[in-house]
């Protein structure tokens, strides 16, 4: 310690000034100083050790990570020790003097939720933070007789690459899996044929839920959600739908049009149920030019689902209607169109029930058609937000990858008139 006097600031007597000495022991000390026969007590104290660490978070793989870790001691002598209650990590290296590492390992997180746990060192904390790991989603399959083809998608975000997949057959959707099948392959595809033996004498068929697991090296992943089957050689299926094969098919759904000036446009979906659709007829008709004689009826072979655009028909006023056949079998009718020519020139209404959700940065727009009036003849969505753009689409559904951020999404339905009104936004956040 060293005194000093110095003349006073602004005043005429002296001033004293004390400067104390860096302490380099970790122990405080004490110094008397007597002025003017006052004494003074002055107490400085000692040296803080703290060892520091770095990183002081780490986010491992979902599927099992390590990483190293430095210690940074005070000072050479001082000792350190590291540890966590976590069975999960695994902590290496986890004594030493002075500066030095340590090594955390995290095994493959089992669950469908992320967790926390703490490493300690010195005083110090290490917060580790796993996420969970993920699951196929988005399965559909597609059965005839006892052959399935499984078709499903890996989310794009969870930074873990499957090396193949596993397929599991259970009885029940929470009993046990009785069989599985690696696909070894990283396609998230597959078509296999059950074994006749488990076929069942039942007519209905035997149902079975399927579930996908994703494996990344050794490590699997959790079970997608199950999926249902019916195996039987009279039914098959399309998405969630299954059709007796040898029954009659459904009728078309949704029929739905306009007239422009020398012809028809219209629409219809394909059926979700019934039986398989082997061709599908349309059915165009006028009152006859004679008193009482049958009306004038054409057909026209077309597909399943989809629009036409018939022109060169004389004024007048039309019925049209679609039916599905499946060989000598016949649907009834769809629903009644009438139509009267010349026509103007409509555009669609607006799309319904328009849905948009993210899993990841992976977005799925999905929309019902207009409940009347002209048919469409596609869609154009209107992104807006964080990302801005408008993109003419044929089907109902969009599934594409997104940047991080909100959007604002409208759907309108197009025609050769033009576009009609878009639906009401919807607001979808990409994390």
């Amino acid at each position: 310690m060293t005194l000093e006097t110095v003349p006073e600031i602004g005043g005429s007597g002296t001033a004293l000034i004390v400067t104390a000495t860096r302490n380099h022991d970790t122990i405080p000390r004490l110094a008397t100083l007597t002025i003017s026969g006052e004494r003074w007590v002055i107490k400085q104290a000692g040296r803080t050790e703290k060892t520091t660490v770095t990183p002081s978070a780490w986010t491992p793989d979902a599927g099992g990570d390590s990483r190293r870790i430095a210690v940074s001691a005070a000072r050479p002598t001082a000792a350190w020790s590291a540890s966590s209650g976590a069975d999960w990590l695994t902590v290496t290296d986890s004594r030493g003097t002075g500066s030095g590492a340590l090594t955390i390992t995290a095994a493959a997180n089992p669950g469908p939720r992320p967790r926390t746990a703490l490493v300690h060192v010195a005083g110090e904390s290490i917060t580790v933070r796993q996420p969970a790991r993920r699951q196929a989603v988005n399965v559909s399959t597609v059965v005839r007789g006892r052959t399935v083809t499984l078709r499903w998608q890996w989310p794009a975000t969870t930074g873990m690459v499957p090396t193949e997949y596993v397929v599991k057959g259970a009885y029940g959707s929470d009993a046990l899996p009785f069989a599985s099948l690696r696909t070894g392959s990283d396609t998230p595809a597959v078509t296999f044929t059950v074994p006749e033996e488990v076929l069942p004498s039942d007519p209905l068929g035997t149902r079975l839920y399927l579930r996908i697991a994703a494996m990344v090296g050794d490590v699997e992943m959790i079970d997608s959600d199950p999926v249902l089957v019916i195996l039987s050689p009279q039914w098959s299926s399309r998405g969630t739908s299954y059709y007796c094969d040898t029954c009659a098919p459904s009728p078309p759904r949704n029929l739905l049009g306009h007239a422009v000036q020398d012809g028809v446009v219209f629409s219809w979906e394909a059926p979700t149920d019934g039986s398989t659709i082997s061709g599908t007829t349309l059915i165009v008709s006028r009152p006859s030019q004679e008193t009482d004689g049958p009306p004038l009826t054409e057909t026209f072979a077309v597909g399943p689902s989809g629009y036409v655009d018939v022109r060169g028909l004389a004024p007048g006023t039309y019925t049209i209607q679609v039916q599905n056949v499946n060989g000598s079998y016949g649907s009834r009718l769809s629903n009644q169109l009438v139509l009267t020519l010349p026509g103007g020139c409509p555009v669609p209404a607006l799309p319904e029930a328009v849905q948009a959700y993210a899993v990841g940065r992976l977005v799925t727009l999905r929309w019902d058609a207009p409940a009347g009036g002209a048919a469409p003849l596609g869609y154009v969505v209107t992104v807006g937000g964080s990302l801005t753009l408008s993109s003419a689409v044929a089907g109902q559904e969009v599934i594409t990858m997104a940047p991080p951020g909100t959007y604002t999404i409208s759907v309108a339905a197009t025609n050769a008139c033009g576009t009609g009104e878009a639906s009401r936004p919807v607001s979808l956040t990409v994390p």
